[in-house]
This record gives C-alpha cells, sequence and structure tokens, in this order.
C-alpha cells in the first residue's frame, strides 16, 4: 500500500477578465441606481440583481489550486475566496500517458484523437509548469499544471515511463 501523502497549493494569478466582471458588474449597479432615481423605481430591481450577482459571484474570481498526490492517484481542486472547495479531476497515475515540463511538449489541434485543454495553474509564465496527459470520463484531458518540485519527484521516482513521450495528440 502505497502511504506517501503530499500537497501543494498555489494562488491563480489574477487576470484582467476578472477585473473586467468586476467593474462591469459595479458600473451595471450604479447606472441602474441612478436610473430609478431619475427615471422609475423599478430600475432597483436589476441594481439588486447586479448587487446579489456580486456577491455570490465575486468571491469565484480568488482561486487556490490545491494538488494531493495520494496512493497513486493526483487529484487537483480549487478553493475559492479560501473558503469553498470544490474537487476538480482525478488522475490515476497508472493511466496517464505523460507527464512533462510544458517546454518539451508541442501539442497541436491536427491529431486523431480530440482532447480537453484544462489550466489548472496560476497562470504565471515563469512558473515551473507541467502538462499531463490522461484519459478522464471519455476525454483525453491536457491539463496544464504547476504541482511543486516534491510531488513531481515522488511521481517520477514511483512512475518512471511518466518521463518518456509515448504519443502527442
Amino acid at each position: 500500500m502505497d502511504d506517501l501523502s503530499l500537497e501543494y497549493r498555489v494562488e491563480r494569478q489574477r487576470r484582467g477578465t476578472d477585473m473586467l466582471i468586476k467593474a462591469g458588474v459595479i458600473a451595471a449597479a450604479l447606472v441602474f441606481v441612478i436610473m430609478a432615481f431619475f427615471v422609475n423605481a423599478l430600475f432597483l430591481l436589476p441594481a439588486i440583481g447586479c448587487i446579489v450577482a456580486g456577491i455570490v459571484f465575486f468571491p469565484r474570481l480568488d482561486v487556490e489550486y490545491e494538488y494531493l498526490f495520494v496512493a497513486g492517484e493526483l487529484s487537483v481542486d480549487c478553493i475559492y475566496s479560501k473558503k469553498s472547495r470544490r474537487n476538480l479531476v482525478n488522475y490515476p497515475l497508472s493511466d496517464v500517458e505523460f507527464l512533462l515540463p510544458e517546454s518539451e511538449v508541442k501539442l497541436s489541434g491536427q491529431g486523431k484523437a480530440s482532447y480537453r485543454k484544462l489550466d489548472l495553474s496560476s497562470g504565471r509564465e515563469e512558473a515551473d509548469r507541467y502538462i499531463l496527459a490522461c484519459p478522464y470520463m471519455g476525454n483525453m484531458d491536457h491539463a496544464l499544471i504547476e504541482p511543486g518540485e516534491k510531488i513531481i519527484k515522488a511521481i517520477y521516482d514511483r512512475y518512471p515511463k511518466l518521463r518518456i513521450r509515448q504519443s502527442l495528440h
């Protein structure tokens, strides 16, 4: 029984789209409030809707990814605003086709099989990011991950074949 358990967290870098979403929701709420005062009080309803949407969705823009390596499986969880957690994927490493540094993998969309690209990294270009290819729920996932040096070393120690590129789609 494999009793090794490692975890690593990385905070996703704030994106420009996150700021645009926040600014758009706030601007819409302000426009509706102003319209409610000068045009019709019914414009308060969409203003309240914008405020509620902001309260509900703004915390979803603050994201951390947690990588867990336990019992031959790499699990990636998403943590929103350091409060709520959602499991995104669980990759059994026995099914993984390859796990290589991002710089060594050139993916083209012209392959025989279609694949789903996932970005489960911080988004920083200077970070040590890896591409993991694994069948998952009927798709071939090519996940961009950033699991940290200790997890990568533990995976390569237990699964040395993952360093060898078997097939790239």
